[in-house]
This record gives structure tokens, C-alpha cells and sequence, in this order.
């Protein structure tokens, strides 16, 4: 991973076999970014979805194993007892060039991967819902 920042703007470029969710989380904390939003666009694979069922109020998680592009990479990062969490969505293209997405779990980077990430002033922290079942932003 190659990364560039000015400002609260940072570029990070993670490279093939790099996994995503991890590298933005030690990125945050080496940095010591407390908030911040992200997007990003590339091509991975090995990835890992999840969708959330409020009914269940659990996750039901799926992998792929296949060279998948990462049209839209989007989330934000924020601080749950005091640690860094990056809650990230999704939306990937098969090679029918077929769209479908989710909260993404982890993924492995086909190519590349460029994340803009977008620190913010704003302190974003979570705390645990018992009615919605979700860590969600107070």
C-alpha cells in the first residue's frame, strides 16, 4: 500500500492481495483518525458480504471467490469503546457484469484498489442499540 495526503484528504492505494477492511482500520489508527468517510473504486476478490435482517436482527454473510470490480466502495469510520471500526457498503460487478452489493465484511484486492478517505471534524462514535440490534453512530 502507497498512500498521499493533504489536508484531511488521504489517497490510500492498496495493491493486489492486500485486504481492504483491515488496511483502512491500521491506516486509521496509525494516523490517529478518529472520523472519517470513505469511497473508493478498484477490483477485488475473495470478498465476503453480509446483509442484516432486522427481523433476526442478524447478519447472513456470503463469500465469493471470483475477479469481481468494485464499482462503489462506501462507508465512514468511527470509535466504538475507544477503537476505530470502518462500517463499509459495497456494490461489485461480475463478469455478466451483473451489480449486486452489501455491508462488506472483507475483501481481497484483484488489482488495486484507491480509497479516498475524507477525515472529518465531526466525532463519530458508536454505541450498541438493543432495539435495531446494530452499533449505530449517536
Amino acid at each position: 500500500m502507497h498512500t498521499k495526503s493533504k489536508s484531511e484528504t488521504h489517497i490510500l492505494v492498496l495493491s493486489k492481495g492486500e485486504e481492504v477492511v483491515s488496511k483502512i482500520i491500521s491506516y486509521c489508527k496509525r494516523r490517529n483518525l478518529k472520523s472519517a468517510w470513505i469511497n473508493g473504486i478498484g477490483a477485488i476478490s475473495e470478498v465476503e458480504l453480509a446483509l442484516y435482517d432486522l427481523s433476526s436482527k442478524k447478519y447472513h454473510n456470503k463469500k465469493l471467490s471470483e475477479p469481481l470490480e468494485l464499482l462503489s466502495l462506501t462507508g465512514n469510520v468511527a470509535m466504538l469503546k475507544g477503537e476505530q471500526v470502518a462500517h463499509l457498503h459495497i456494490i461489485l460487478s461480475n463478469n455478466h457484469m451483473f451489480a449486486f452489493g452489501g455491508h462488506l465484511v472483507s475483501a481481497c484486492v484483484s488489482a488495486t484498489c484507491e480509497i479516498r478517505l475524507e477525515e472529518i471534524d465531526i466525532p463519530l462514535e458508536r454505541r450498541h442499540s438493543d432495539e435495531i440490534g446494530l452499533n449505530l453512530i449517536i
